[in-house]
């Protein structure tokens, strides 16, 4: 049965009610006292006296265990222990192993897990039936069946002892025992320091602060003192865990891309938003609730204003499309990790009775923490109804302000105000596409946050595909070589509409952080051939080339595997780069091939042999001449490949060539590996300018936008920053055998490591590490290509684009045509594309259209998302887009209604305005 408990809180001016939602009996939020018992591991401990059959959970009993420990060192001990040693599945403990090291212990039967020492950690250890779950910080770290327990009256329940000799060291405080398998909900809601009563036979808050007891407040099953087991001051309250809770609401509207109240919790200055509707008009309001908190933590999230005569209010589950309104109303507890996101739509649409112009409405949102109920947090969404507002049909974007409504990449309006055209300076898209090598998959990395947006798998998950170079297109797509089995494979950006729907039901199916986490973990991971994102599949195995959807590229025989290879160098697919069409070219180790592959496609459009100059492709990149540059590893030379006439020399050097980098000065640099050396190229004329001394196993090479060069170097754990000339400026320390950095658009270096799980962003203004994602679990990322698209977008070509939603604020809406005005030199070129939606989630395909030519494949919806896409193949010639219009509605401008000749503005009429801008246009252009 769920049961409830109001709680009102009053703090910093803010009032809300919130309902505490969870299963079992819930009696009071309590706070971490001031005691603790402290163990120094010399034969103290704390001992009930109580056998496991008194307390009814001997044998095979289900139970439950959590407890607050601090460990200072390892030493086999054990917070808490009963049962026997010396026999199979006797024992019921949880003890130090190694160095932050722990051991879930049934003797002979064991699990080992990692938790921090010398800081506070909540354990909950939880048994029913042959199933262990363990809980850190209210997060379930396993959960592992076994064979079922045995749990004899031999050791007695004790803290601070395994066994009669090993003892622990450190502190635990907190400790309670249940006589049945808690849920996951009920152990957060235990870490965030709600009392669950159901089945608690025993809590030992160790509060008694003096004397040799420690009392048992529920089952008087008091733990008498022994050795010198002391009373300490808990710290626990003053720790990171526990200062660090607070819920961060934001909101924003849907016309607006940056959430405002973020880091603003003392009231509704600053986060309340206002729109003005009218009849058929819904206004909505996207609110995101983060987690602040370094930990898990539970939080009860409330709506007021949701019910009303003249309103129709629904609050949405962006991702579910849920309606949670009811939920809030009466109070919702949501569990998110440390930093985890929690995105709500609030809807406010006036009912057909409301008629009074400048009625108000206001819904607000707030959230608070339970395990600090003074921690709390609210938005506000307001509407204003006015008879005249109507849907926003047309709009027509030209100036600064304008432009600053979509997302620009590439593009600039400083240089020439209210217009667009190319930067100058380096940029790209805020992803990084990592391999998880050992795994078989991708990940997406937003840049800016360090969230994984995604992970994609490269091949069947019984295979061990060793992807590696992941390079980007122009568009985010990435491309990924898999080494082991001879494939490359094209994983499409999902934020950019990138995927096929091959199931035929309207939504991109790919993987996502579904819990806002930031990691993407177990379901969220989709089985191979089913991920929507994932578009082609190359085979370039020799005699088998060919291209094939996810899965499709079957078997020969019995054996699923035949025409899959298992040799990490032969064809042994390494060196990929993005030329200035999209296209990808692809080297291969082995059989010295390169696969020239339609980026669109996937189809195979030509192959070169290059075994006559024994090229073994390692590494690639594209140079703003379209030559492709591949590094030859252990042949020790480079080769220069011109796709304009199919021909290649070979580039000897005096050491091993393993990755390449290319700066917007001309050079190519190539990094020496084991022969520690670092050489500069003239990409005009193919001349080696100098070979110079480098760093010991030094692997990837990337251009910062300074010319300074940047280069991975696995031996000894470092990125070493050169300046242009070669020169040593800064050395930073990033972790276990780093081996490929990238650049990203704000300018900042990430570097992936082999060794470890982690990716590491290095800020170049002060050479140190200011952001570490580790990619869980157990990955290494084995990459050093263009894994941020930088290489591709600012010197293979120069390419930018600028991304606009339009907002009808009507469902529905039907298109009418997009129109732009452009100055376009010979050697540049604009594209516009389109898509459409209800919900900003679910998105039409991308229709590409003409100027001034009505939308013919764009379903009615909401939402109108225009990409802009300006490229230039000189750096003499700059491509202007001076403005853009978007028209909904058939009134005309469609195939059946078209525009009135004459009508420059789209209003279908002609009048002195049209002659105007035909004037403006006229004058622009000149």
């Amino acid at each position: 049965m769920r049961n409830s408990t109001t709680h009102r809180f009053q703090t910093r001016g803010l009032q809300m009610i919130a309902l505490i939602l969870y299963l079992g009996s819930a009696v009071s939020v309590y706070a971490a006292g001031p005691y603790a018992l402290s163990f120094d591991g010399n034969g103290d401990f704390a001992d009930t006296g109580k056998m496991a059959s008194a307390l009814g959970i001997g044998g095979n009993a289900p139970r439950t265990i959590s407890a607050w420990v601090y460990t200072r060192a390892n030493t086999g001990g054990a917070p808490y222990q009963f049962g026997q040693l010396g026999s199979c599945n006797t024992d019921f403990s949880n003890r130090t192993i190694g160095e932050n090291r722990w051991r879930v212990e049934y003797y002979c039967t064991y699990y080992d897990i990692d938790s921090s020492f010398n800081k506070w950690v909540h354990f909950t250890h939880v048994y029913e039936n042959g199933n262990t779950k363990y809980y850190i910080n209210g997060q379930l770290v396993l959960n592992w069946n076994h064979s079922g327990l045995n749990t004899t009256d031999v050791l007695p329940l004790t803290f601070g002892r395994w066994g009669d000799s090993t003892f622990f060291n450190g502190m635990v405080d907190d400790v309670r025992l249940y006589n049945r398998a808690i849920t996951e909900a009920e152990a957060q809601s235990i870490f965030c320091g709600v009392d669950v009563v159901n089945g608690l036979i025993g809590h030992w808050p160790f509060e008694d602060g003096t004397g040799t007891t420690a009392t048992d407040t529920i089952g008087g099953n008091h733990a008498t003192l022994v050795g010198d087991t002391a009373w300490v001051q808990s710290d626990l309250a003053t720790t990171d865990l526990m200062t660090s809770i607070q819920p961060d609401l934001m909101i924003r509207t849907d016309n607006e891309t940056v959430f405002a109240g973020e880091n603003a919790y003392d009231n509704l200055t600053g986060q309340t938003k206002l729109q003005f509707t009218g009849q058929d008009l819904t206004m909505i309001y996207d609110i995101r609730l983060e987690n602040e908190r370094t930990a898990l933590d539970q939080m009860v999230i409330t709506a007021t204003g949701t019910s009303d005569s003249n309103w129709d209010v629904k609050i949405i589950d962006p991702i579910t499309l849920a309606d949670l309104t009811d939920l809030l109303a009466t109070g919702w507890t949501a569990a998110l990790g440390p930093k985890a996101l929690l995105d709500l739509q609030v809807q406010i649409t006036p009912k057909a009775a409301l008629t009074t112009n400048g009625t108000n409405k206001a819904v607000t949102i707030a959230a608070a923490s339970l395990s600090n109920p003074n921690k709390v947090d609210a938005v506000k969404a307001t509407a204003t109804f006015l008879k005249t507002a109507t849907p926003s049909l047309k709009r027509t974007y030209t100036t600064n302000a304008d432009f600053d409504l979509g997302q620009l990449a590439g593009l600039e309006h400083d240089t020439i105000a209210n217009q667009l055209q190319p930067n100058t300076i380096s940029t790209t898209l805020p992803f990084i596409w990592v391999p998880n090598s050992n795994q078989g998959t991708v990940s997406k990395v937003d840049t800016q946050t360090g969230r994984e947006l995604g992970r994609y798998r490269t091949c069947p998950s019984n295979l061990y595909g060793n992807p590696s170079r992941t390079t980007v297109d122009l568009y985010g797509n990435c491309w990924v070589a898999n080494r082991r089995i001879g494939t490359v494979v094209k994983i499409g950006l999902l934020e950019n509409g990138q995927y096929m729907d091959r199931n035929n039901n309207g939504k991109a199916d790919t993987s996502r952080d579904l819990n806002g986490d930031g990691d993407i973990t177990g379901a969220e991971i989709l089985p191979w051939g089913s991920d929507e994102c994932v578009l082609w599949d190359v085979v370039v195995i020799s005699g088998r080339e060919g291209t094939y959807y996810p899965g499709q590229f079957t078997h020969i025989g019995t054996n699923p595997n035949d025409l899959y290879n298992n040799d990490d160098w032969n064809p042994g697919p390494r060196s990929v780069a993005i030329d200035k069409d999209n296209n990808l070219w692809l080297g291969t180790f082995n059989t010295k091939m390169f696969y020239y592959i339609d980026g669109a496609t996937g189809q195979i459009l030509k192959s070169i042999d290059t075994s006559s100059v024994n090229h073994t492709a390692y590494g690639g990149v594209i140079d703003a001449n379209g030559i492709v540059w591949s590094s030859g590893g252990d042949k020790n030379h480079i080769l220069r490949l011109d796709p304009a006439t199919n021909t290649f020399i070979r580039i000897d050097l005096p050491h091993y060539t393993y990755g390449l980098g290319l700066d917007k000065l001309g050079h190519l640099f190539v990094s020496g590996w084991q022969n520690s050396r670092l050489t500069r190229i003239n990409i005009n004329t193919a001349a080696i300018e100098w070979t110079k001394t480098g760093v010991y196993e030094s692997r990837g090479v990337a251009s910062t936008e300074d010319g300074d060069i940047w280069v991975a170097n696995s031996g000894p754990g470092t990125v070493v920053r050169f300046s242009n000339d070669g020169e040593i400026k800064a050395t930073i320390p990033v972790g276990t055998t780093p081996t490929g950095v990238s650049v990203d658009n704000a300018g900042k270096v990430w570097v992936v490591n082999n060794g470890d799980e982690f990716i590491k962003r290095i800020d170049p203004a002060t050479n140190t590490v200011d952001l570490s994602k580790r990619i869980i679990t157990g990955t290494n990322h084995y990459g050093y290509s263009d894994m941020t698209g930088i290489v591709s977008r600012s010197t293979t070509t120069r390419i930018g684009t600028w991304n606009v939603i339009h907002n009808t604020k009507q469902f529905d809406s039907d298109w009418g045509v997009v129109s732009w005005t452009a100055n376009l030199p010979s050697t540049t070129l604009a594209k516009v594309r389109v898509r459409s939606s209800n919900d900003r989630r679910n998105w039409s395909l991308w229709e590409e259209v003409a100027n001034f030519d009505a939308l013919r494949q764009t379903p009615p919806g909401r939402y109108l998302n225009v990409e802009v896409t300006l490229q230039t193949f000189s750096d003499s010639a700059i491509p202007i887009l001076y403005d853009l219009t978007v028209g909904a509605g058939s009134i005309c401008g469609d195939l059946q209604h078209p525009y009135p000749t004459g009508d420059i503005n789209h209003d279908c009429t002609v009048n002195l305005l049209d002659l105007a801008l035909l004037a403006e246009n006229w004058l622009k252009k000149s």
